[in-house]
């Protein structure tokens, strides 16, 4: 036992504070694999954008005013929501087009509105303007007064 020659101290601590080249290494690497990899975008750039749109359009609107909920799909269905903006997009009516999620009984849904219209009158007689893929599911006029999104 008398053989054993201790450490000097400022050698010992020297060799617990210095990490070891394979935990240096594997730090690195795992910090170059999470900082590497991208953050994948919730929704498509259409979808996104038309909820960022229904944003300024809402807190601007007049609450007495009205538009039409021309579409309703669950919260996951952003590839079949797209779609439908881009078809309204193509038919030049996406600037009063706005998308929203609303509470729903199964979860979450994306709520497809369009137009600002001063009466219930104006916003049901430019229901004939929307493209006849929205026709089909019976667009219904809604107060924006009354509209909850998320």
């Amino acid at each position: 036992v008398a053989d054993i020659e201790p450490l000097a101290q400022s050698e010992a601590v020297a060799e617990l504070e210095a990490p070891s080249e394979a935990v240096t290494a594997l730090a690195a690497t795992a910090s170059d694999e999470t900082t590497s990899l991208p953050e994948p975008d919730p929704w498509p750039a259409i979808v996104a954008e038309r909820r960022e749109a229904f944003i300024d359009w809402f807190y601007g609107e007049d609450r007495g005013s009205f538009a039409l909920q021309i579409l309703s799909v669950g919260e996951h269905e952003t590839d079949y929501l797209s779609d439908a903006l881009r078809t309204m997009q193509r038919a030049g009516l996406i600037d009063l087009t706005f998308t929203c999620l609303v509470p729903g009984a199964g979860g979450p849904m994306w709520r497809v509105i369009y137009g600002s219209f001063d009466t219930v009158d104006a916003a049901r007689s430019n229901i004939s303007t929307l493209p006849s893929a929205f026709t089909v599911n019976v667009p219904f006029v809604q107060n924006v007064n009354r509209l909850e999104c998320l």
